[in-house]
């Protein structure tokens, strides 16, 4: 018999009333497409995938479109750094100029995270639990 699994996906994000800046938003659907394909692909047979959303205010930008899978920072499973980019949306919704997080992975710098480097980190996690 497989051993049960548990995979916990977090997105942190800035919500303003409801609201989401552009680049968070679309993290969130690549989230989404990268969980579907790694079902289709029976991927996740025998895991429990949990997604959870945690918005956040802005004097938590600097946490905003974070991805923690069972508890890691995506960064971290991808070894790849975080740096803070202008982020014209998260500025429009905070009426301030403001930096929002984006990833840096195998030299390629990520403002919305891709749907392939979040698959990746979750085949990462899936090997190791």
């Amino acid at each position: 018999m497989a051993k049960k699994r548990t995979l916990v996906i977090e997105w942190k994000h800035l919500d303003v009333e409801g609201a989401t800046c552009e680049r968070c938003a679309g993290t969130s659907q690549e989230i989404h497409q990268a969980v579907g394909e790694l079902a289709r692909d029976r991927m996740l047979r025998g895991t429990t995938v949990c997604i959870r959303d945690t918005p956040l205010g802005a004097d938590q930008i600097g946490e905003s479109n974070a991805i923690l899978i069972n508890g890691i920072p995506i960064e971290q499973i991808l070894v790849g750094t975080v740096h803070d980019t202008s982020c014209p949306s998260c500025s429009a919704l905070t009426g301030q100029s403001t930096c929002c997080r984006a990833i840096e992975v195998e030299g390629t710098e990520y403002e919305m995270v891709p749907a392939s480097q979040i698959r990746r980190a979750i085949e990462v996690v899936l090997a190791q639990v």
